[in-house]
Parts: structure tokens; C-alpha cells; sequence
């Protein structure tokens, strides 16, 4: 809508054909309205409402050192959207590279009571082997006030990555709503768990991975196959 706006200022409903599905009467978002001002301060998360009772959760990051910052501002944008009775909500996760995969379910679990995960297992060296630690637990969505029952879109692109990657590919893979924008550049082992470390002579301090955690794009690649 965006490109259709700009190069013929088109303003009415559009009807959009893709390869496997077509969609009639669809009300655009302008670039003007997607770069109005935000309601929030925090330049890592922000939530507006967008015309048409349309609720657009902003989220750049995922760093676990700002999740009393996150809890604080899900709580103020959960409990807006209750009041405002918003029943359609995009969150977007587009150039997020990531950071704790604690804070995505933070987020997930405010819009699903399904049990979901965003991982296989993982892999990581012990005792100088390579262990790979498969793990079909399924984490249940926790109790939170003004949980959202609507419809949610997810928006990612090529640089949704690390764990928010991880949080659009299970939120795929269990459908808690559809996943619209680029996939994401980040290959099935996604590493985490990083560590550091201070070299003695130089004081050059080092951060490595411990372990690869093992995607479920995998299974996505192999159903989509078949």
C-alpha cells in the first residue's frame, strides 16, 4: 500500500492477488500513518493505534537487561489495547536482532493460551563432547491481566534475527496468527548463550556462544516440502 500510495496516491481499498490466495476490500496503512509519532518514550518498544481499531506493538529488542522495562511497558500497552477494544493487533519485529528468548514469550504470552516452543533442543559442548540435547517441552503461556484474544499479524524481515527469530518461527510453526514480511536471514542453528571473557596481557574483552540452539524451521522446511 505504501508503494501504491506514493506512485498513484491511490487512497480507496485495495484487492491484492498473491500466488496462493486473494484478498478483496483490503484498507491500506499509509507510510504516514506507520511513522506517526509513537505513545511511548522507550526507543526499544512503543504501541499506537493505528485507524480502524488496528493496535501496532513496536518491538527492536530483545535484551534481557531491559526486561523490568519491557514488563512495565506490556502492561501499559496490553491493558490500552482492553480499554480502546481493539480485537486487531500487529506486532512488529522487523530489524530486532534479538537478545533473550525469555522476553519473546513475555510477549507471546500475551496473545495466546496455546502451550508453544521456539526451539528443538540445543547443542553444546560438555567434557569435551558435543552434546545435542533434544527438547520437545512445550511452554504454557503464563497468566497475565488483559490477556488479547483477537486476531494478531507478526511482521518480520531478513533482519528479525537471533531470538526473534526464533519467537516468529514458533509463532508460525503453533499458528497464534499470521506471520506476513521477509523470512529472516538466520540459519537453522541459531547461537546463544554467550559468555565472555577478559584476555590477561591485553584486557580485550571476549564474547563468544556456548550453544546452538537447534530452530524449528527445520519441520517448517520439511512440511512445506511435502
Amino acid at each position: 500500500s505504501k508503494v501504491l500510495n506514493r506512485l498513484f496516491g491511490f487512497e480507496n481499498k485495495l484487492s491484492i492477488q498473491t500466488t496462493h490466495a486473494s484478498f478483496k476490500n483490503v484498507q491500506g496503512i499509509t507510510s504516514t500513518e506507520l511513522s506517526a509519532s509513537d505513545t511511548s518514550s522507550n526507543v526499544s518498544y512503543s504501541f499506537k493505534t493505528l485507524n480502524y481499531k488496528i493496535g501496532y506493538l513496536k518491538i527492536t529488542s530483545l535484551i534481557r537487561e531491559q526486561k523490568d522495562s519491557m514488563d512495565n511497558f506490556l502492561r501499559t500497552a496490553f491493558e490500552k489495547i482492553k480499554n480502546d477494544s481493539i480485537h486487531k493487533l500487529i506486532i512488529d519485529i522487523r530489524n530486532n536482532l534479538g537478545g533473550s528468548s525469555a522476553l519473546a514469550k513475555d510477549i507471546i504470552d500475551y496473545v495466546t493460551v496455546k502451550p508453544y516452543t521456539f526451539s528443538k533442543g540445543e547443542e553444546y559442548f560438555k567434557n569435551g563432547k558435543l552434546v545435542r540435547d533434544m527438547d520437545t517441552t512445550l511452554h504454557i503461556p503464563k497468566q497475565v491481566n488483559n490477556k488479547f484474544y483477537g486476531q494478531t499479524i507478526l511482521l518480520t524481515n531478513v533482519l528479525t534475527y537471533s531470538s526473534a527469530d526464533m519467537m516468529a518461527t514458533g509463532f508460525q510453526h503453533f499458528h497464534l496468527g499470521k506471520v506476513a514480511g521477509q523470512k529472516s536471514s538466520e540459519p537453522l542453528l541459531i547461537t546463544g548463550e554467550v559468555a565472555g571473557t577478559t584476555l590477561p596481557n591485553s584486557k580485550c574483552v571476549l564474547y563468544y556462544p556456548t550453544s546452538n540452539f537447534i530452530s524449528l524451521k527445520l519441520e517448517l522446511l520439511v512440511f512445506n516440502k511435502f
